[in-house]
């Protein structure tokens, strides 16, 4: 009787911890869609001009 009760434990605790690993996976997924839907198509940024200097302007030149 001691073994079944232990199997039956055993089966138990390693159903739960696959439905809460299935849980946990699809919570991160519909909150990974979420965020892609919020972001939304990512849009390249018009150029902007910019003048490549080695060193910053000194103060008298500004």
């Amino acid at each position: 009787m001691q073994a079944a009760t232990r199997l039956q434990t055993v089966d138990i605790l390693a159903i739960s911890i696959v439905v809460l690993h299935w849980t946990a996976v699809f919570t991160v997924a519909i909150a990974s869609l979420i965020v892609m839907v919020m972001k939304g198509p990512a849009y390249v940024a018009d150029a902007y001009p910019l003048e490549d200097s080695e060193t910053p302007d000194s103060p008298d030149r500004r």
